[in-house]
């Protein structure tokens, strides 16, 4: 309103300008009109331009609506299309991957099982040729034997026809010294009888003289009576009366002497028996000499007869380890032979299978050729195409597998041919060494008659047979190499590899014989043509297999005859063997009788003998037993090996000849027998070692001599007076005061051996104790509580140098502790052999394992090792027969061994699937206090070549690749496939060993789904391990 009151002003004052005050009022109004009207049609025009614009504007929205609508309908159904599209392509490129995936899987299937077999057959060849060089290394070696036995009966031969000249001459020369010493006597009787006929005519004569002059009481007072002849000597010899009278009346009686002869005739007899009683002294001195001669070869004998006889009775081993290896042969043989059995009827299985779908494919064929010609319906003509060239192409890829295996089966006949000619040459070999054993015992049949008649083999016996047996040999050895080349050949020129170049080359020629559909019925026509015969000529092939299978079957069977009747001659050979062992024993039974008959005889002189002569005779028989002693290793210096010589002496007190010798034994590599020898008074004692229990030290590692040899003495043997040679096992052990480790070793109830060390300043000591010098009497104790007992009562003391350890026995009070003695400083902690068995079969979990298995030989090697500070590591486990074995190292033996050498190669190689580990947390000696505190045991199950490494890359070091550890991003990337790779292979590689196949999947965290298809690297290993696949 005051607009509109003050929007005419101007009007007013302009109508008062020109019109008169009249007519005022009326203008007014009809302006007021005019203004109002103007006003209304301003409002309705603008009301109407409003309208107009939204009306344009709503039209502009519907357009726009319907332009956007448009848009996303034809949005909709491009994605539509394209995702259709997107996932028939995808169906496709699946259904072809899978297809390519397939038909590489069964190729590289093949290949891995041709590589293996390839593989197993290379093995076994090489193992063949491997025996055939050890079998002539074992030939020459024999050769080399019987030569230098040979050698040995023509020294032995040349030394008795020595001995049988020395002989006969010394014969010769006793009895012409006999017939000399006759004569000479003789001659000594004829002088005196001659003087004392001279004599008595003399007297007689005298006699008459005197009886004529009447003298004859003064002739009588003058002869000698019994008391001139007792001042008579003769060589320095005082004579009695009761000798001279003798001597008279023996005169007398063989030469008609009486009372009244001279003296000097009675002299002259005692003097003669007293020269033949010395005489005498000398012929049964050498008489002695002879039969100890005799003796010594008696017993040189006795070891000849002894080791021929040991080296017959490893021959006839070795004859049969090799038959035995024959039939494992044969029965391996038989089993590869039932399995390209079953294989060859799983192919013709598969042929017959092949042919069918050929069959139906090829009617599938015609039926898609009647539709192109319009004689059938049209409306299904490109599904059906499409299925029919599907399974066109799946016939022609199996046709190609049939054509590969065909192949490949032809080059495993070829293989069996050329392997069961080389098993003919090797049973011709076998029988080759057959027959010459059999030479050869007959050889030693005839030799040993002939030392039992006193005569030698004929010289060139051994040698020609020895020359026979290597011609054979050597013809047999070249038969079984041109077998070897011809196996070689066949499996290069035979086996077949399909890679993947080769899977392209396939790929193209399948998509030419696609390309032949193209050309019509003729074509098809010409595929099914070619295909049937195929099939004819797979049948053939198969039908050849099966017939070859079974020639092989029944020449498997002729082997397995000729097997057994080489088994029965070995066990003929066997029992001739045993035959003339018997024999031996008899004859050594007889010399020995002989032997001890002639000492028996001998032993009242040997009573006589002075000093001088036993100590001579002492030092003869020291020197005779080194000589045999030193004859005995160069005997078998083939054979033997001197490891240590040297003069001792040892702990119970005597003064011996200790020799140290390693034996090897034929018929295996790396087995040998280690002997200590040691000679006392001409007295040899013997005893076998193993040097494992010595320091834990292996054979190569001579260490183990020198404890052997500080640990010897001898005791008795029984109730004879004999004695044992002996290395004893520790009593007890224990640690004292200081931390010195000190061990027992018992001999006797009454003597001891006591070692100990201190482990901080290296010091030691050792000391033998002799309980019955101190007047101590530990006979009622056993052996373990003796060794506490001398435990209990030691005294340590160190020298200046402070590197020496004294030990000696204590006087502490004793105290009486369940029937034993203990003294006032005894240590009731010391840990003997029965506590710790019991506490280590309580802590074997290993399965089947029961008290009856443990035996004193582990439970002395555990305990060893519990007592040694420098002991670290010791696995038990069970053998197939139930038996334990112990393995064990040192800190030193720990440093020395490779990665693989810390296990035993039972356990690495993976024979044993459980077993348990013992370690020491520190070098300390075990008491029954602290062994549960310083021994940790476990025990290991499973297959450790395969389950213990692929857990242990699985769990801990898979992980620490995958995870980001601030590694750059290539080097994480490419180490973690390099990783992947390495893990894929060795998971094939060791489930491949066993027979199965096994494909690497890797060890992911996938339960969220989402986050690990957004990550990259994970998708990658991924894609990565399907291509590998």
């Amino acid at each position: 309103m005051v607009g509109d009151s003050a929007s005419p002003g101007p009007v007013l004052e302009s109508s008062k300008s020109g019109l008169d005050g009249h007519d005022l009022c009326g203008n007014v109004n009809l302006v007021r009109e005019a203004n109002v009207q103007r006003r209304e049609e301003e409002i309705k025009g603008r009301q109407r331009e409003r309208l107009e614009k939204k009306h344009r504007l709503w039209q502009i929205v519907q357009e726009s609506a319907a332009a956007r609508k448009d848009e996303l309908r034809e949005s909709r159904f491009a994605k539509s299309a394209a995702k259709a599209r997107q996932s028939r392509l995808r169906e496709l490129e699946n259904d072809y991957k899978d297809r390519c995936r397939e038909v590489k899987i069964v190729a590289r299937q093949q290949d891995w099982l041709i590589r293996a077999t390839e593989s197993v057959l290379k093995t076994v060849e090489r193992h063949r040729k491997e025996d055939e060089v050890q079998g002539e290394v074992v030939r020459d070696y024999q050769h080399t034997r019987r030569s230098f036995l040979n050698e040995r009966a023509k020294v032995r031969r040349r030394r008795q026809e020595r001995l049988d000249t020395r002989e006969r001459r010394r014969a010769v020369s006793v009895e012409g010294r006999d017939a000399l010493r006759q004569r000479r006597e003789l001659s000594r009787v004829h002088t005196l009888r001659e003087l004392v006929e001279t004599e008595r005519a003399q007297r007689m004569d005298e006699f008459a003289n005197a009886m004529d002059s009447g003298i004859i009481p003064r002739f009588l007072s003058l002869l000698p009576g019994p008391e001139d002849c007792q001042e008579v000597s003769v060589l320095g010899v005082e004579s009695s009366a009761g000798e001279l009278e003798k001597g008279g009346s023996i005169l007398q009686e063989d030469y008609e002497v009486t009372k009244a002869s001279s003296p000097t005739v009675a002299m002259a007899v005692m003097r003669e028996r007293l020269e033949s009683s010395l005489r005498d002294k000398e012929m049964m001195r050498e008489r002695m000499r002879l039969l100890e001669e005799e003796l010594a070869l008696c017993k040189v004998k006795k070891r000849s007869y002894r080791a021929d006889a040991h080296r017959l009775k490893e021959d006839v081993e070795t004859l049969r380890a090799r038959a035995a290896c024959l039939g494992e042969e044969t029965s391996s043989n038989v089993e590869e032979v039932k399995y390209w059995q079953k294989t060859a009827e799983e192919a013709n299985r598969h042929i017959n299978e092949m042919s069918k779908s050929f069959t139906h494919e090829v009617r599938l064929l015609q039926r898609a050729l009647e539709c192109a010609r319009g004689g059938g319906k049209q409306q299904f003509k490109l599904t059906e195409s499409a299925d029919l060239v599907e399974r066109l192409g799946r016939a022609v890829l199996q046709r190609d597998d049939a054509y590969r295996d065909k192949i490949r089966l032809g080059a495993k006949v070829r293989e069996f041919r050329q392997q069961l000619m080389a098993l003919q040459s090797e049973r011709n070999s076998l029988a080759l060494k057959l027959n010459s054993a059999a030479r050869q015992i007959d050889t030693l049949k005839e030799s040993n008659r002939l030392l039992m008649n006193g005569s030698m083999l004929q010289e060139g016996t051994v040698v020609v047979v020895k020359d026979g047996d290597r011609i054979g040999q050597k013809k047999a050895q070249g038969r079984v190499e041109d077998v070897a080349l011809g196996t070689a050949s066949a499996l290069e020129a035979g086996t077949v590899v399909l890679d993947d170049d080769d899977f392209e080359v396939e790929l193209r020629a399948f998509e030419q014989r696609y390309m032949m559909l193209g050309e019509g019925s003729e074509g098809a026509e010409q595929l099914t043509t070619k295909l049937h015969a195929e099939c004819k000529m797979l049948r053939r092939d198969v039908a050849r297999c099966k017939e070859e299978a079974e020639s092989l079957r029944a020449d498997l069977t002729r082997w397995r005859d000729l097997a057994e009747d080489r088994l029965a001659e070995v066990l003929d050979l066997e029992a001739k063997v045993t035959s003339l062992n018997e024999t031996i024993e008899e004859q050594k039974a007889h010399l020995e009788a002989a032997a001890a008959a002639a000492v028996g005889e001998s032993e009242q002189e040997l009573r006589k003998r002075d000093s001088v002569e036993a100590r001579e005779t002492r030092e003869l028989a020291k020197s005779l037993t080194r000589s045999v002693t030193d004859k005995w290793l160069r005997q078998g210096e083939e054979e033997c090996t001197s490891l240590y010589r040297g003069v001792q002496e040892i702990n119970t007190g005597e003064t011996v000849e200790v020799s140290v010798v390693e034996r090897r034994v034929e018929g295996g590599e790396g087995s040998s027998t280690y002997e200590v020898m040691a000679t006392v008074d001409g007295v040899t004692y013997t005893i076998t070692v193993d040097p494992q229990y010595y320091q834990d030290c292996p054979p190569e590692d001579k260490s183990w001599i020198s404890e052997v040899v500080t640990l010897l003495g001898l005791i008795d043997d029984g109730e004879g007076g004999s004695k044992r040679l002996v290395v004893p096992e520790p009593g007890g052990s224990a640690e004292l005061e200081g931390g010195v480790s000190v061990t027992v070793y018992q001999y006797t109830p009454t003597v001891f051996y006591v070692t100990a060390y201190d482990g901080d300043s290296g010091a030691v000591g050792a000391t033998t104790l002799d309980l019955a010098a101190e007047a101590i009497d530990t006979s009622s104790l056993s052996s373990c509580d003796a060794a506490q007992w001398v435990l209990s009562h030691l005294e340590l003391s160190r020298e200046t140098d402070q590197n020496t350890i004294r030990l000696a026995l204590s006087h502490a009070p004793p105290v009486v502790v369940e029937g034993m003695t203990i003294g006032g400083n005894g240590t009731a902690g010391v840990l003997d052999v029965a506590s710790c068995s019991a506490w280590f079969q309580a802590r074997l979990q290993l399965p089947g394992f029961t008290p009856d298995n443990w035996s004193d030989r582990v439970a002395k090697k555990c305990f060893d090792w519990a007592i040694n500070p420098d002991a670290v590591s010791l696995c038990l486990w069970q053998r197939e027969d139930g038996t334990l074995k112990a393995f064990k190292h040192t800190r030193e033996s720990e440093k020395k061994a490779t990665v693989a050498e810390r296990l035993p190669k039972a356990i690495h190689s993976g024979r044993v699937k459980e077993f348990a580990a013992f370690y020491k947390r520190t070098p300390t000696a075990c008491t029954r206090e602290n062994i549960s505190d310083v021994v940790m045991f476990t025990v290991v199950r499973g297959d450790i070549l395969r389950d213990g490494p692929m857990l242990m890359l699985n769990s801990i070091y898979a992980p620490m690749t995958t995870h980001d550890r601030g590694w750059p991003d290539n080097v994480r990337k490419e180490f973690t496939e390099e990783f992947q790779r390495f893990i894929s292979a060795s998971v094939e590689a060791a489930n491949l060993a066993k027979g199965t196949t096994v494909l690497y999947i890797p060890v992911d965290d996938l339960s969220d789904v989402d986050a690990a298809s957004r990550d990259k690297d994970l998708v990658q290993r991924l894609e990565s391990c399907l291509i590998h696949w």
